[in-house]
């Protein structure tokens, strides 16, 4: 029989052979048009092959990944191909449900391979690619062929085999151990890539195309189609080397010590530099330095493309606008993605593909959020990049898309031991993957500086502040001391024993305001905010906004926008009176200024953060009550504990902030930042009594950096773990159960409260599936109304578990979302607890009264 009478693809149809031809084309110009310079510069190397060679072997390969349809119990599987082939004796042979011929595949090429002598290391590792595609599936493969099944796939390999090689024979190339993990990566994810997009209704009419004249013509139409509808398709720019030239608003004289140092680093450099660390305080343009020094290695590494990864979706909101800005300069507009998990909010079309497999994963993974980490540009929480580095289903994707860019990671600091293991994980496949990466910190511990550094180089860093380090592809490391620092800062310090006492933190705060200013009154936590929040307004009548991240997103959105328009660098609508009450929403990147700052106790280097938005900006006019920078420390009275802050920072480090807070009365910025992080850090600092702290932070800290390593790939030295897919979890940080997690902390889930007039909207999705309620949403309109209704809560608030909630579970858009209907403003669990939105306060959550 005819290789084209054999299906592999329903909706729309496509035979084997078609499929065949067709998804190797594609990988050809995703090689070519997605795929960066560097990236195939790297392949070449890894495979030793020329730019023909490769194009030819990657469309080969890919060609192949459904070799394994040639197959009784898969063709069997409709009704028609089942009796086509049932007068056929070769090709009989015993039905096994739910084969998977992903794995029929693997071992069919293997012993296709093996058949013509080809390299054992090479044909075990490539069949185990083609094994991988469908990441995740469970099941065997069909293991035992009659030769009439066993003659087509022959052919079927030796048609591929002429077609994109030429070539009688196939000689597959020799991969070095050390080069297979990255070589696995490009390879998967192309061959993944390519099969999801040859599977989508742009191909529908690809049946035809096979055979005649303009075959390849169609087939790239096609793909280029898809790559402009679904904005992937790069725009080829040659970054200058001037830093003035790349930030044309800041010119030479303009620019900054550290913007100027971080330019003649790269410049002196004899070989690209891999990894480039800024140390350096606030105000002292750290981002623009590091989005040039990102562009001008991603020159240097052949990539196209920049991922500014951020601790918060709050962070991330912010700077999207900023790189937008910097890309407009340069006629880039449109072509920055926002990476998080409420990023779908913002305008995109929805690309949605057709495949009888796996249509909501491709959907998933080709919708605007997913689809924006193998975009050009994007902006989003770190998160993202970190869930490259964990054995996640379809993270190969992940990868690939990184690879064609440089990654900046900001506030490096920020993350606890757990989530700087998988960073750490993540650095490694950087460095394999030849991914640029440059890394902003205004406070750095050393020992958490030289595990972030250790994949680049072995080596005695310097702890001179402010920094700049250079890591070359030779792991040769260049460390310059900034001279001197645009911005310094004498900040009052005064540690005042009101911690817990919500009423004495609001007459201080008012107390502080009475002859005007703008302040901030920060608290570690949402109830503690709320609090203070209300001991405030009924004590004080001018301007009080209340800002945290349990407000519905819809709301929270504003708030944010609000926050930043009265104390940002616009100062047009900046109060000449003002209180913030906020949490550690506004203590990472948000580029806000206060005159005073009252904050609860932290850290000693998130109390540094603390003080860089106190004074920031020069230019924002001071009343005379506040012509000094100053900060008072919310301590505990004699006796007492730290309360809530301690379920949130560790003990040993907050008694390490006050010891030495307690004896200063200023802090200088720069000049005191680096020892007071050292010794903030150091428990050989601690007096004896707090040793035991201590032992117990550190032993919390190895069993968090040892809990990431059920998640984490192999490192790039042993191969690409994900190959063995058993051990895949699900990429959805919606999920609090299978998921693989980026941070460690007690499960939450997304909760929607909706009145009844906005349940009324969404009535017409609601279905009954296995005796629960399921809200099918793909209409965009509903789907915001509904998540700007929503929060991310605790689980452990709503009775301990989710079994006591009578709610709709989301789907599509809303996936993992929890739908709440308001019965009188008001949800009530089972246990009586009360769920609601208050407008001034955010989300509350009290027990009821029977």
């Amino acid at each position: 029989m005819e290789l084209n009478r054999f299906w592999a693809k329903t909706e729309p149809f496509q035979s084997v052979l078609t499929h065949a031809f067709v998804s190797g084309s594609v990988a050809q110009y995703l090689l070519r048009d997605l795929l960066s310079e560097g990236d195939r510069r790297q392949l070449r190397a890894n495979l030793g092959l020329s730019a023909d060679s490769l194009s030819g072997f990657v469309g080969y390969l890919v060609s192949l990944h459904d070799i394994g349809k040639l197959e009784y119990s898969f063709q069997c599987q409709d009704a028609f191909y089942r009796d086509m082939i049932a007068g056929n004796s070769n090709l009989q042979g015993l039905f096994i449900a739910g084969v998977r011929h992903e794995k029929t595949s693997q071992s069919c090429m293997s012993a296709l391979w093996k058949q013509q002598g080809e390299n054992r290391a090479s044909s075990a590792l490539l069949s185990k690619i083609i094994g991988a595609h469908h990441q995740g599936k469970t099941g065997n493969g069909n293991f035992k062929r009659s030769s009439g099944w066993f003659e087509l796939q022959s052919e079927l390999e030796g048609t591929m085999r002429r077609h994109f090689l030429g070539a009688e024979g196939v000689m597959l190339p020799e991969i070095e151990r050390l080069h297979q993990g990255p070589a696995a990566v490009l390879l998967l994810g192309l061959m993944i890539l390519a099969d999801w997009i040859s599977s989508g209704s742009m191909f529908s009419d690809a049946e035809a195309w096979i055979g005649c004249p303009n075959q390849d013509i169609h087939i790239e139409e096609a793909t280029k189609e898809f790559l402009n509808r679904s904005g992937l398709n790069p725009q080829k720019i040659i970054w200058p080397p001037a830093f003035s030239d790349v930030w044309p608003n800041i010119p030479y004289d303009g620019q900054r010590p550290l913007q100027r140092t971080v330019e003649t680093v790269l410049h002196e450099m004899e070989l690209p530099a891999q990894l480039v660390l800024i140390e350096a305080p606030m105000g002292e343009g750290k981002t623009e330095a590091g989005v040039y020094a990102a562009l001008h290695m991603a020159m240097q590494w052949g990539k196209d493309g920049l991922y500014v990864a951020l601790p918060t979706a709050a962070t991330s909101n912010q700077m999207v606008g900023r790189i937008r800005a910097l890309l407009d300069l340069h006629g880039l507009s449109d072509s920055v993605r926002l990476l998080h998990s409420m990023a779908w909010l913002e305008k995109a079309e929805e690309y949605r593909p057709n495949s009888p497999d796996e249509h909501d994963e491709i959907a998933s993974w080709l919708a605007p959020v997913k689809r924006g980490l193998l975009g050009q540009y994007a902006v989003g929480t770190v998160d993202q990049a970190m869930l490259a580095a964990t054995n996640v289903k379809y993270g190969v994707l992940r990868l690939l898309g990184l690879s064609n860019k440089a990654l900046i990671i900001d506030e490096i600091h920020s993350y606890d031991a757990y989530m700087s293991e998988i960073i750490v994980r993540l650095l490694e496949w950087c460095k394999a993957l030849e991914i640029p990466v440059v890394m902003l910190s205004a406070t750095l511990p050393p020992m958490l500086k030289e595990k972030l550094l250790k994949p680049y180089a072995s080596h005695r860093f310097s702890e001179a502040y402010p920094l700049i380090t250079a890591i070359d592809q030779d792991g040769r490391v260049i460390e310059r001391e900034i001279g001197q620092t645009s911005h310094r800062l004498n900040v009052q310090v005064q540690l005042t024993p009101l911690l817990g006492d919500a009423d004495q933190i609001a007459e201080l705060a008012v107390n502080e305001v009475a002859d005007g200013g703008c302040i901030c009154v920060l608290m570690n936590t949402v109830r503690e905010v709320q609090a203070v929040y209300s001991s405030i307004k009924k004590r004080y009548h001018g301007d009080l906004l209340l800002f945290h991240a349990q407000f519905p997103a819809g709301q929270r959105a504003e708030l944010e926008t609000e926050c930043i328009s009265r104390y940002g660098k616009d100062k047009s609508h900046r109060p000449k009176q003002s209180i913030l009450v906020a949490t550690q929403v506004v203590e990472q990147s948000l580029d806000v200024d206060f005159d005073f700052m009252i904050t609860a106790i932290a850290p000693i280097d998130l109390l540094l953060q603390r003080m860089g938005r106190v004074f920031r900006h020069d230019d924002s006019p001071r009343p005379a009550s506040h012509v000094h920078a100053g900060m008072t420390v919310l301590v505990p009275k004699e006796g007492s504990g730290f309360g809530s802050s301690a379920y949130v920072y560790p003990e040993c480090l907050l008694n390490s902030a006050i010891r030495l807070l307690k004896d200063r009365t200023h802090i200088q910025i720069p000049e005191d930042m680096a020892q007071l992080v050292r010794e903030g850090y150091d428990p050989s600092f601690a007096p004896e009594e707090e040793a035991r702290q201590w032992l117990e932070n550190q032993i919390k800290e190895q069993a968090e950096a040892g809990a990431s390593q059920q998640y984490l790939l192999n490192p790039p030295d042993k191969l690409y773990s994900a190959l063995n897919e058993e051990f895949l979890y699900e990429d959805d940080e919606n999920s609090y159960r299978l998921s693989a997690k980026t941070r460690l902390g007690e499960p939450t889930v997304r909760i929607a409260l909706l009145t009844e007039e906005e349940m009324a909207q969404l009535y017409p999705f609601i279905q009954t599936k296995n005796g629960r309620q399921v809200a099918n949403v793909w209409d965009r309109k509903t789907a915001e109304l509904v998540m700007k209704r929503s929060v991310s809560v605790r689980i452990r608030r709503l009775d301990g578990n989710l079994s006591g909630l009578s709610d709709i579970q989301g789907a599509m858009l809303l996936s993992g979302l929890k739908i709440l209907p308001l019965k009188d403003g008001v949800y009530r669990t089972e246990k009586g607890r009360i769920i609601r939105f208050d407008t001034a306060l955010g989300l509350l959550i009290e027990e009821g009264v029977s």
